[in-house]
Formats: structure tokens, C-alpha cells, sequence
């Protein structure tokens, strides 16, 4: 496990700022032998580093960008994109722009690769390879961030002179290169990282096994822009192909995606300290400390917060409404669709959460939790469902009281696509907003409410949208009423063992589909996937004959579900225009209670509030350019828009 550790060295000369095309740096303000002479020199400057990676974690937010206090705040979640949640405000990729941000810290990379081989006899040589290894692992995450964004970019892999120098910016307006040759920039250094890193697992710093980690990961993006994409973009002067790569190219980045991911294997494992077979409590519990507890050796890399100095807000913005002490709360909320994902629930015929009996009525619930019961334990650590604990007391989510008779069953309120508002049915009362709940005395004499304390209502407020709550990543222990902005401290767990079996199991597969029958590939992408699914509480494949793409890609969904990682993966299966074909809603389940005979009946359709159509059109798989950035280079192609 990996910390990254931000240690507030501040030299003010140091980190350069230029209106300069790639952002050139003036003149050194300090010198480099005051940086780069002393180990606290350089560690100043490679903590630098480590603070600039965009690391799209906690505070990063699709709606205002990286290192922002909102976080991932209704100003746009990652998994408000994605059908994984409903936010509460939805936006676009609009402020996750990397490219001029890219290049600043390619400067610095550049500079430092170039400057400390030649002040390297102030210090032994495996120092020296430790800190050119970790560097060289900074650029290949550097271009990956590029890479994803904009296919083929600028490879600038030298620190440009200034140009008062030489009086002549012309060798500054430079071309893009090919989407292939770019990752192939990331393949070298992500190689050049694991020859030079040692295997030392020390807090705070990189090692080769990290290296491998993040390899895998980017070797498995390429492979799927070889494997799946049909969009092409080329610069016809220099015959460059920008965007796309060649499918005959997929094998090569799977092959080294599932070796990189294989080098990981007895360096780190899944989490299984408080595991217990067949036991679904400890099943749950188990999962749900992988990320509260990260000091463990499933964590491979982690951004460390630590209160006062380096907060986040996840835990205020993600409250339910019943312990709110924000106005911000409830932004996450998963869809009825990404609940469907787990075992142990009753779908329909067309995976939908059923709710309903043989003749179409509502089945009745004797508890609130009923539902859910049976939810493979990784699901109930992943969600918040109606009638489960948290911060120690039951989650209130009920949409209203139905008032109606019971005999002969409850027919079902709207078809599942209705957009119509529970407030129109009839026999239903419910709360017009958060301030409008009502006492109500069912015909039972018990005496409840008419809706529950985090929602849903008739208006928008800041009730649960969907009819459940996000559990993944908030604080469980968090003492009462500390859920304010700025208190949040859980780290980040960017990489995981999980993620790296995933990678290697979806490698093997897609190399076996494209040809390479190597037994040894489909039985351990099979076995993968079981150990991640054991782990979980969830069914076992009986045989590698139940093994599909769609299996394997299923399994990414719930077990990274929530970790910013869903976005990507949409892109680069190239599914994110099927997913989201036109106007596409999401669905929620929301109870209401039976005045007749307290039982519960539980209601799915499609979100009743505007402003939640989905679109994704395949252009949009590659970023644009920023125009600003276009505008100085003459010789900077735009991507399709």
C-alpha cells in the first residue's frame, strides 16, 4: 500500500507559470543547485509531483474540476453520468479539461529528468534510479490523463528552451502524434519506471508493483480503443491518425496489460481481515473496511487526507436528509438499475427489480428492509437501502402512505416509464416537501409519517431521488453531527488489487476472443472472477462455460462501482452511446406504507423529476481541444465536435 503523502515544502521559485505555448518555463529563480543537491531538495520537488497528479479522487468533480472543496458534490458526480447514481445537480465533462494542465507538469517532469543525472554523484545510485523510476511513472500518468481524454496528443518529452533565447517561436508550434504512438509513449514509460523503481513498499513513495499497477491500466485502455473503436480522425498533411489505433494493435496492449497485472500477484491480495465464509455479516463488514480501513495490503496507491490540513466533503454532501446539518446533502443516489446489478434480489424477466406478484399486483413487505435482505453482502456495503442502518439509526425513505383498499391486491400506481408525479395518485398521501411532513395515524393506530425523514417528496429538495442512499466511501464510524463541509478526512484509494485481477481477467478474455487460444488465459480471467465474486458474497460461476464478456465487464460495475472508474470504462467498451442512446431515464424504487395493514409495497419507475435525460453521442468520446490552446498553435488539429 501507497501513500501519497503531501509534505509542504514551498520553494517559491520553484513551479513556473507562462501564458507560453506548452507553458514554457522563464528563467530559474532558484537555482539547481540549492534543489538538487540535497535529498530534501528533491523530495520537496517530487512531492510537488505527487501533489499535481490528477488523480480524479474526492475532490475532483465533474462540474468544477480537480482540488475543488465541493468535491463530488451535486456540481457533478462521476457516477451522475453513468446511470450509476442520480445527482442531485447533473453536469457534463465540461471542467475536466487536462491539457494546458497537462503540459505544466509535463515542464517539470521534463526538467527534472533532464537536471538530476547531472547532480546524481550527491547521492547513491539506487536513490538516484528510485526518483528518475518515480518521475518516469508521473509522465506515463501524465499522458494516460491526455491519452483518455484526447486520443493522440503533443509527445513532449524534453524541457523547451525560452524563447528569449532564441528569438523564434516556431519550434513551439508542434503537431500532435498518432493515438498509437502516444500510448506507446505510456507503454516505454511505465517500462522504464518498473526497470528503474525498486521493490520496497515505503509509505509515501512509489515502487516497481505500483508502476505495474497503473501499466495494466493503461495497457487495458489501449487495447480497448484498438479492440472497439470505429471513430478515425486523422491529420492529413503529416498522415497521422489522432484519434484511433489500430485493431491489429489490441493484442499487443492485452498481452501487456495482463502481464503487468500478473506482476502484482503475491505483492498484494484482496482484503479478507474480518471475512468469514457463509457468513453474510461478516461478508458485509468485511467489505465495506476494505476502504474504511485502507492500511491494508489490498490498497496499492492512496491519497491521504488528514483533518485539519487536507479535508474533502464527501460525508456532508452524501448524507441522507435525515442527518443533514448542510443544505447540500443526498447528491448521490444509486439507480434502481445499478441495484439490479447484485445477486440475491427477484428480477423480472427483463432484470428489472420486480416488485410485483403473478397477477401484476404489489407484493406486500412486513418491513422496509424486506426487499433487500438477500442482497449479496458487497451490495449492502456499497448502498444505503430503506429500513438499514447507518450512523446508527434505520434510513427513512418512504415516497407516502397508500390510504386505499387491499382486497384483491394493489395494482401497480404507472407503467415503469411513466414520468407522472405520485401526488396524482389516488389514495396516496405524501409530503409536498421536506418541511411538509405530516404526522399520519394508519388504520393499524400506529403512528408514522407521510414520508420518510430523507424523502422522497413531491418537490425536488434534497431527499433521496431514487430510493436509496450511497454507503461506499462515507465515514461509518463518523460521530453525529460532524457530517459539515470540510471535516471529512477517509482517503482515497485510487488503485486496488481488485481493479488488477479485473484488468487481468478482462485481458485474458479479449485475448482469447481474439484468437489466442491459450488455455491458461480463459481458466484464470475464470478464476479471477470468482475470487473477487467469493469475496463479495456473491454466486460462484459453477464452470468457465458461464464466462462472458458480459460477466467479466458486470462484475468491474459492482466491484469498482462508485471509485470513478465507471466513466472510463464506458468509453473505452465504446458503450456509452448504446447505454445512453437517446433521452435515456434511470429508475427508482420508492415504498410506500399501507394505512389498511402497515405492510410495505415498493414502487419502480422511472424518476419523476425533469432534467434527468441522457444522451452520449460517439463524437463526444474524444474531449475537444481547449480553443485557447488551439488558438496559439497553427499546427494543433482540432478533435471532431
Amino acid at each position: 500500500m501507497k501513500k501519497i503523502i503531501y509534505k509542504l515544502f514551498i520553494f517559491s521559485g520553484l513551479f513556473f507559470i507562462s501564458c507560453m505555448d506548452l507553458d514554457i518555463p522563464p528563467r530559474n529563480i532558484l537555482t539547481n543547485e540549492i534543489v538538487f543537491t540535497t535529498k530534501s531538495g528533491v523530495d520537496a520537488y517530487i512531492a510537488k509531483l505527487y501533489r499535481d497528479l490528477p488523480i480524479e479522487d474526492f475532490l475532483c468533480s465533474t462540474g468544477k474540476g480537480w482540488n475543488n472543496t465541493d468535491g463530488n458534490s451535486g456540481f457533478g458526480t462521476w457516477a451522475g453520468l453513468t446511470g450509476e447514481a442520480i445527482g442531485h445537480s447533473v453536469r457534463s465533462m465540461t471542467h475536466l479539461d487536462w491539457w494546458t494542465e497537462g503540459y505544466k507538469m509535463l515542464r517539470d517532469i521534463n526538467i527534472f529528468l533532464e537536471t538530476l543525472p547531472q547532480y546524481s554523484s550527491n547521492f547513491s545510485v539506487p536513490e538516484v534510479n528510485q526518483w528518475i523510476g518515480e518521475v518516469y511513472f508521473m509522465r506515463a500518468f501524465a499522458y494516460y490523463t491526455m491519452a483518455i481524454r484526447y486520443g493522440g496528443v503533443i509527445i513532449v518529452n524534453e524541457s523547451l528552451k525560452y524563447p528569449n533565447e532564441t528569438g523564434d517561436i516556431s519550434e513551439y508550434m508542434l503537431s500532435r502524434s498518432s493515438e498509437e504512438d502516444t500510448w506507446d509513449q505510456i507503454l516505454s514509460d511505465y517500462n522504464e519506471a518498473i526497470k528503474l523503481l525498486d521493490e520496497n513498499k515505503v509509505t509515501g513513495r512509489v515502487n516497481k508493483y505500483v508502476a505495474a499497477a497503473y501499466k495494466a491500466r493503461a495497457m487495458l485502455f489501449a487495447a480497448s480503443i484498438a479492440n472497439f473503436n470505429t471513430t478515425s480522425h486523422f491529420d492529413t498533411e503529416n498522415q497521422i491518425r489522432l484519434c484511433g489505433i489500430p485493431k491489429a494493435r489490441a493484442v499487443d496492449y492485452y498481452r501487456e496489460a495482463y502481464e503487468a497485472s500478473k506482476m502484482c500477484e503475491g505483492q498484494y491480495s484482496l482484503y479478507k481481515g474480518d471475512w468469514i465464509k457463509s457468513d453474510p455479516s461478516a461478508v458485509y463488514t468485511n467489505y465495506l473496511n476494505i476502504l474504511q480501513f485502507p492500511n491494508n495490503n489490498e490498497s496499492i496507491l492512496i491519497r491521504e487526507f488528514k483533518y485539519p490540513t487536507y479535508v474533502h466533503s464527501f460525508d456532508c454532501i452524501n448524507s441522507p436528509f435525515q442527518y443533514r446539518v448542510s443544505s447540500v446533502v443526498s447528491t448521490t443516489c444509486p439507480t434502481a438499475e445499478y441495484v439490479a446489478l447484485f445477486d440475491g434480489l427477484d428480477l423480472d424477466a427483463n432484470g428489472d427489480l420486480n416488485f410485483l406478484d403473478e397477477n401484476g399486483n404489489y407484493i406486500m413487505y412486513d418491513n422496509l428492509f424486506d426487499p433487500y435482505k438477500n442482497i449479496e453482502p458487497r451490495g449492502r456495503a456499497t448502498i444505503i437501502f430503506p429500513g438499514d442502518i447507518f450512523w446508527g439509526e434505520p434510513l427513512e425513505i418512504w415516497r407516502g402512505i397508500y390510504t386505499g383498499p387491499t382486497e384483491g391486491g394493489i395494482s401497480k400506481f404507472f407503467p415503469k416509464t411513466s414520468l407522472s408525479k405520485y401526488n396524482t395518485v389516488k389514495n396516496v398521501t405524501s409530503a409536498a416537501n421536506q418541511t411538509g411532513i405530516k404526522s399520519y395515524t394508519l388504520e393499524t393506530g400506529e403512528v408514522t409519517t407521510t414520508s420518510g425523514r430523507s424523502g422522497s417528496f413531491n418537490s425536488e429538495g434534497y431527499g433521496s431521488k431514487t430510493g436509496f442512499q450511497l454507503r461506499k466511501n462515507m465515514n461509518s464510524n463518523l460521530v453525529k453531527n460532524m457530517n459539515v463541509a470540510g471535516m471529512s478526512e477517509q482517503d482515497w484509494v485510487d488503485m486496488r488489487y481488485a481493479e488488477v485481477m479485473l484488468i487481468r481477467a478482462e485481458a485474458a478474455f479479449e485475448l482469447v476472443e481474439l484468437g489466442n487460444s491459450n488455455s491458461e488465459y480463459l481458466n484464470d480471467s475464470y478464476l479471477m472472477i470468482n475470487e473477487i465474486r467469493e469475496r463479495a458474497g456473491a454466486t460462484l460461476m459453477a464452470s468457465m462455460n458461464e464466462l462472458t464478456r458480459d460477466v467479466i465487464r458486470k462484475e468491474r460495475k459492482k466491484e469498482l462501482g462508485f471509485e470513478n472508474k465507471a466513466y472510463w470504462d464506458l468509453i473505452r467498451w465504446r458503450t456509452y452511446d448504446i447505454e445512453q442512446s437517446s433521452n435515456r431515464r434511470y429508475s427508482s424504487v420508492f415504498p410506500f406504507r399501507i394505512s389498511k395493514n402497515g405492510k410495505w409495497i415498493f414502487d419502480l419507475k422511472n424518476t419523476e423529476n425533469t432534467g434527468y435525460n441522457f444522451t452520449f453521442k460517439p463524437v463526444w468520446y474524444y474531449m475537444s481541444i481547449p480553443n485557447s490552446e488551439i488558438s496559439k498553435n497553427n499546427n494543433l488539429l482540432q478533435n471532431p465536435i
